[in-house]
């Protein structure tokens, strides 16, 4: 019979704690699954595997006992105490040579060594047990004094581990979700910064976001239905009802469980796809993306792949691997020029200038030209004028992208964040154009000279284009005021 089987309750032996430490420690009982109950020295029961133990070399004495069991009931058994100084300087020689006899008892392997207990049988009646008490350790002075005490101790259990396992659990579920908040909040105080101080953002389209907390996954996505158009949480479930459909039919009669995963990946994302296109004409809603992001993320940033349109930011569409039916293998690095043109613009923006849009940088100045209605009104007009040929096209981005710049420079002089560019031309704010102008130039006070003399004719030439434009829109829309006001600039 091994020595784990010989175990009985009350035996004392050495338990690993948590901190990977061993700890004197009673069996209280023999569970059924192969653990062990034991009770530790300041009262606390643990639960803990067979291979987690290792015998003592020796038993404690029913006196020494009795430190152990303050905080016991009458029919649970004792922890674990450190012998006295002066019992472990009265050991037998005959005691003496049973510990050094490795077959007798095996020795404990750890870089802490574990106290010497003399092996005695005790009863219930030996043992003291005062109800309702709890283990009081000994105070500094009376550790000063003993200076009999053996060298082999057992470092004693910190105090503040006297937690039960449900609380300890809590603790640990309530600091991830603060340390969640914390970074959430850091991150979309950075991202409402940055959109902020632009006004690149109104607020209108979002992206949906991931509501994860303390790294746990929240099942909670929602796909928009090919047929229906209908938010489901599980698709899957719901294309049932579509059953007269081919592609649904289709899946439903796929062989392989590789060919479902395939068609129905190609249902969602084409959903999905058709909702976001809404959202993006209509201007507002919600992008639903393949890969929901944990922040406030930019909804210019997300655009569709080509092959499987499924919804991808841009700055990390390198790492997606395409696997489109009719295809042979993956399609690795896919444009992102060809993903911007799928993604479909405003129902006021004309073909030719979405063909002049889907070639500009993605930058602080693209943003800022896609979301003001002015420029956008200006592209219009200069595509009509020069779309004919797609040599014009940058003739076009370049002065759409000098009069975006003005914007921006006029935003950061005023102090006006969320400032049009219809701004730019009246009267009232006339005076800080000239400023955000010669800035652009790199005007220079001493030498009255501009060290970009082209580009401020050029904006100023914009700067007229734009004021005919918002004239020409009063008298369409019959508001006096607005057309005073443009005469007037």
């Amino acid at each position: 019979m091994s020595w784990s089987q010989s175990l009985k309750p009350g035996d004392v032996v050495n338990a690993r704690w948590k901190d990977c430490r061993w700890y004197a420690a009673i069996i209280q009982e023999s569970l059924s699954d192969g653990c062990i109950r034991v009770r530790f020295e300041d009262g606390i029961d643990h639960c803990i595997r067979m291979n987690l133990i290792r015998p003592c070399v020796e038993k404690p004495t029913s006196d020494e006992l009795e430190k152990f069991t303050e905080s016991e009931s009458p029919s649970e058994s004792a922890s674990n105490a450190l012998p006295p100084a002066s019992e472990s300087k009265e050991r037998q020689p005959s005691d003496q040579a049973d510990v050094d006899d490795p077959k007798k008892h095996p020795p404990c392997q750890s870089d802490h060594p574990t106290p010497s207990f003399e092996m005695k049988e005790i009863s219930d009646d030996e043992i003291s047990i005062s109800s309702g008490s709890e283990y009081v350790p000994e105070s500094q002075s009376e550790s000063d004094c003993d200076d009999d005490i053996s060298s082999e101790e057992v470092i004693p259990l910190p105090q503040e581990i006297s937690i039960t396992r449900k609380e300890y659990a809590e603790n640990q579920l309530q600091a991830a979700v603060d340390h969640h908040r914390i970074t959430e909040s850091k991150t979309n105080c950075t991202e409402g910064t940055s959109s902020s101080s632009h006004g690149q953002n109104k607020g209108k389209i979002t992206v949906m976001t991931t509501q994860n907390i303390g790294g746990k996954r929240c099942y909670d996505k929602i796909d928009f239905c090919l047929f229906c158009q209908v938010k489901q949480s599980k698709l899957r479930v719901h294309l049932k009802q579509h059953q007269s459909e081919r592609l649904v039919a289709e899946y439903l009669g796929a062989a392989s469980s590789q060919e479902r995963n395939k068609l129905m990946s190609k249902i969602r994302n084409m959903g999905n796809h058709q909702h976001n296109c809404k959202v993006c004409r209509s201007g507002e809603g919600m992008i639903v993306p393949i890969y929901r992001p944990n922040y406030e993320a930019r909804p210019d940033d997300y655009q569709p792949c080509p092959n499987c349109l499924g919804w991808y930011n841009k700055n990390e569409m390198w790492k997606h691997l395409c696997k489109e039916k009719g295809k042979s293998g993956y399609i690795r690095g896919v444009n992102v020029r060809a993903g911007r043109l799928l993604r479909p613009l405003p129902t006021t923006v004309t073909s030719r200038y979405a063909r002049v849009l889907a070639g500009l940088r993605s930058d602080v100045v693209s943003l800022c030209i896609r979301n003001d209605d002015t420029i956008t009104a200006l592209g219009e007009q200069l595509c009509f004028k020069l779309g004919h040929s797609r040599e014009n096209d940058n003739v076009i981005r370049c002065e759409i992208r000098a009069v975006a710049r003005l914007l921006l420079e006029f935003r950061s002089m005023s102090g006006n964040k969320d400032a049009e560019a219809s701004s730019l031309i009246a009267p009232a704010s006339f005076q800080d154009t000239i400023k955000a102008a010669r800035k652009l130039c790199e005007f220079d006070e001493e030498t009255q000279l501009y060290k970009k003399p082209s580009y401020s004719i050029k904006v100023g030439h914009s700067l007229k284009k734009m004021a005919l434009i918002l004239v020409s829109k009063a008298l369409m829309t019959e508001s006096n005021d607005l057309e005073k006001k443009q005469e007037t600039s």
